[in-house]
C-alpha cells in the first residue's frame, strides 16, 4: 500500500497557511463540519461533507507510511483516488461500500490529528465563526 497511493490536492480549497491543526469536528449522521485553524492566518476555516459514509481520526504518528507522500508544503486536503483507507477497508468481506462506484476519499492532515473522510459528495469550504 505504501507505493502504490494515488492522490491530487484539492485545488479549490482555501490556502491561508503552511501549518494547519484540526481544532474541532462536529458529526450529525449526515454531516460532518471540521474546523481547520492555520497558525500563520487569523482566520480558520470550515470544512463541510454531507452524506458522509464513514472518518476516522488518527494521530499523525500512526499514519507514518504516508508522510512521503503527504505534507503540509503541498497543501492540507487530499483527494486519495487509490491506496488510502477506503481500499484497506474494502480488504473486509463484511465491507459493503467497497461496491459502490460514486465514494469519494478524503484525507485532511494537521500538525498532530488527521481525519480520513469517505463521502458521497466533496467538501465544502467556508470560513469559520471564530469567537
Amino acid at each position: 500500500m505504501k507505493n502504490s497511493i494515488e492522490f491530487t490536492v484539492v485545488s479549490d480549497a482555501p490556502n491561508i497557511g503552511k501549518n494547519s491543526e484540526i481544532v474541532a469536528l462536529d458529526f450529525d449522521l449526515w454531516n460532518l463540519r471540521l474546523k481547520v485553524g492555520f497558525f500563520e492566518g487569523l482566520q480558520d476555516i470550515e470544512v463541510h461533507y454531507s452524506e458522509v459514509i464513514g472518518f476516522r481520526a488518527l494521530d499523525e504518528g500512526d499514519l507514518l507510511e504516508f508522510w512521503e507522500h503527504f505534507n503540509l508544503r503541498d497543501g492540507w486536503i487530499f483527494r486519495v483516488h487509490k491506496g488510502g483507507w477506503f481500499d484497506l477497508e474494502s480488504t473486509r468481506g463484511g465491507f459493503t461500500s467497497a461496491y459502490s462506484d460514486f465514494l469519494k476519499e478524503f484525507l485532511i492532515i494537521g500538525e498532530d490529528l488527521c481525519i480520513s473522510v469517505i463521502s458521497k459528495d466533496d467538501p465544502v469550504f467556508k470560513q469559520a465563526q471564530n469567537p
